[in-house]
């Protein structure tokens, strides 16, 4: 008997229970779910996809491991069948997809391909610094009234 230690965000799958009142869960089915939350006492909360996709919140689900007897009515969660073997040591554990022909095709070619950098190199431009505006100056003339810089704020009196 081997046993697998749930963790958050592992895949896993949810049996709902045959008395389910959502139509989308067929009797005796079985459905994608994803581990949300490991509770005491081998319970889960899971996120359930349904037969047409849709997600539902599974609460405090009883984790059947290898050699436990699963709840005849359902609502219980399994490892998958893969996840089993490997846990069993009868089959290594995969931990990526195998290469595709795209993959083996492009690791074969000793040139780079034409749309590489290697192909393209970009030359570098000489970088100049950026110039300063030179500051222009008015002169001040002197008149009657004060001079009021665009700066300066204007006091405002109330509207009465």
């Amino acid at each position: 008997m081997s046993q697998i230690d749930p963790t958050v965000g592992r895949m896993i799958l949810f049996h709902p229970p045959s008395n389910s009142a959502n139509p989308t869960f067929a009797p005796s089915a079985t459905c994608a779910a994803i581990i949300a939350a490991v509770l005491p006492d081998d319970r889960l909360n899971l996120a359930v996809f349904d037969s047409n996709g849709a997600v539902h919140s599974m609460e405090k689900v009883p984790l059947i491991q290898e050699g436990d007897d699963a709840p005849a009515d359902g609502y219980y969660a399994e490892w998958m069948p893969y996840q089993k073997s490997v846990a069993k040591g009868e089959t290594a554990p995969v931990l990526h997809a195998p290469p595709t022909k795209l993959d083996k095709l492009t690791a074969s070619s000793s040139e780079p391909s034409p749309f590489s950098a290697a192909a393209n190199p970009v030359p570098s431009a000489p970088v100049t610094p950026a110039a300063t505006p030179t500051p222009v100056v008015t002169p001040v003339t002197t008149t009657s009234q004060p001079a009021v810089s665009p700066f300066t704020p204007t006091p405002v009196t109330p509207a009465t």
